[in-house]
């Protein structure tokens, strides 16, 4: 989040379990935070909250839930610019964003709310104006406990770990910051990059020792497309993952945009952001594997 955001997180110790996927749900945390990032230009303060509720019959009928009894609360607290009336009432709308052209989908709240009905909760949100917005999350608790097959299974899968050399290229020192980070954590060497023209000076004194281009698509002067066609034509070979804030990369409805420059109708390996580093090691291994 920054050095200019300071972040509090206060968990109850006795909350019950919930019944949702786990990348869901990392993704709801992703989503909130970024967003409340986004709302503190200057800096401030995210407070993350867990909670133990029991709602009644008539609770539940006013917040449009099924049922009744134990509910786990997450808060996400922020001290940023708030929001008038009007954005209050679209904030969960599909494509709605306050934000400029290129720096935001309007799938980030809409695909919280989603994940949080389908998972049989609810999300509501308040705001004052200039004094900030607090989400806040009820999930139905469960007594259901997780079966040992698939205990076994999480536990069996891939973390996502390597070795090879990747080239990040990112304009945010922020992100780039702590994609490097988490990479090298995994055992990954990384190269960073701010913009294409230094990518590309960092990929000529390479000599091919870098395994993968991580990159993203919009940045000034050369965007993610470009700095691709252009490693492609020093090495045909090269490996690349491209990051965006765009939705749905690879559905036809943004084939134009995503495919502009390539000269087939193969989608670029491409991940969405906000994304956890889980699913970004996932996705690297799965490029370097079959790509």
């Amino acid at each position: 989040m920054g050095d200019d955001v300071e972040l509090e997180v206060s968990q109850d110790p006795h909350l019950g379990r919930v019944k949702i996927d786990r990348s869901q749900i990392e993704r709801v945390f992703i989503n909130l935070v970024v967003n409340a990032h986004d709302a503190m230009p200057v800096g401030g303060k995210v407070h993350i909250e867990t909670f133990s509720r029991e709602l009644t019959v008539s609770d539940v009928q006013g917040m449009g839930l099924k049922h009744s009894g134990p509910y786990v609360g997450i808060s996400v607290r922020d001290t940023g610019c708030g929001m008038s009336e009007e954005i209050h009432s679209k904030i969960f709308e599909p494509f709605f964003t306050t934000k400029e052209s290129g720096q935001g989908t309007g799938l980030g709240l809409s695909t919280v709310y989603g994940i949080v009905s389908h998972s049989g909760g609810m999300i509501s949100v308040s705001s004052v104006k200039s004094q900030g917005t607090t989400f806040t999350i009820l999930l139905p608790q469960c007594e259901e406990c997780v079966k040992e097959e698939e205990i076994k299974c999480y536990s069996a899968t891939e973390d996502g770990s390597g070795s090879e050399t990747i080239l990040l290229v990112e304009d945010n020192d922020t992100v780039r910051r702590s994609i490097r980070k988490n990479l090298e954590s995994k055992g990954y060497t990384v190269l960073e990059a701010a913009n294409g023209e230094m990518a590309l000076t960092i990929f000529h004194s390479c000599k091919g020792g870098i395994h993968l281009l991580l990159t993203d698509v919009v940045m000034p002067n050369m965007s993610g497309f470009d700095l691709v066609r252009k490693i492609q034509s020093l090495n045909p070979d090269s490996k690349f993952l491209c990051m965006s804030g765009y939705p749905n990369l690879e559905n036809n409805q943004r084939a134009e945009f995503f495919h502009r420059g390539q000269g087939n109708s193969e989608p670029y390996p491409s991940i969405m952001k906000p994304f956890s580093f889980e699913d970004l090691t996932k996705k690297i291994r799965e490029v370097l594997r079959h790509s």
